[in-house]
């Protein structure tokens, strides 16, 4: 299973620290996936971020266009989605969305591994109500 982590930012440093830590207290990521951090923001460097994002898996940083609030997150995506066929999953975050416990996320995406889902939007593994897929 190969799963890419993309993540979409434009001010958040401390917030990949620490996204980064807890990636790393996760073995079945570190085997697994792999991440893609996007930053919008003409005043943060790619080695500034590279001090930021220690995570343990191969990891490229790259520089996305600033569209403002509204469009970063779909820029982001358009930009880099080139990147995706490489890989069995692709999860979208945002930096300040810490993966504390792994093992939601590994129960997704192994079930969805036998689906025709294509895309699963706003996973709620308490609130199944809210979930999507198509």
């Amino acid at each position: 299973m190969k799963i890419l982590l993309h993540y979409n930012s434009y001010r958040q440093l401390e917030e990949y620290t620490l996204s980064s830590q807890f990636f790393n207290r996760s073995e079945f990521l570190k085997q697994n996936a792999s991440v893609l951090v996007c930053c919008n923001n003409e005043n943060i460097s790619v080695e500034e971020l590279a001090k930021r994002c220690q995570y343990q898996c191969k990891t490229e940083i790259v520089k996305t266009t600033n569209t403002g609030w509204f469009g970063g997150q779909f820029t982001s995506i358009s930009e880099t989605f080139h990147k995706f066929s490489d890989y069995d999953y692709v999860v979208h975050f945002t930096p300040d969305v810490y993966i504390v416990d792994d093992r939601p996320l590994i129960q997704l995406l192994e079930e969805e591994l036998h689906t025709d889902n294509a895309m699963i939007l706003d996973y709620h593994p308490y609130h199944a109500d809210c979930n999507i897929s198509f």
